[in-house]
């Protein structure tokens, strides 16, 4: 009865993960999304924006 039961949950996990892998393969839905975009919302950064200032500051500790 138990070799019986191991060849069934053998069976049953085999299916299992036979389906498990096909659905891997399968194909993902194709989706699109269509979002609006106004022009005010497509200008370019300033100049300004991208001046970066780095300031290093070394001090020394004398004891």
């Amino acid at each position: 009865m138990a070799r019986r039961l191991r060849i069934l949950l053998g069976v049953l996990l085999l299916a299992l993960s036979c389906g498990l892998l096909l659905w891997g393969f399968w194909p993902a839905a194709r989706e699109r999304y269509i979002l609006p975009v106004n022009p005010s919302e497509m200008s370019l950064p300033t100049p300004a924006s991208f001046d970066f200032k780095l300031e290093l500051n070394l001090t020394t500790q004398s004891s």
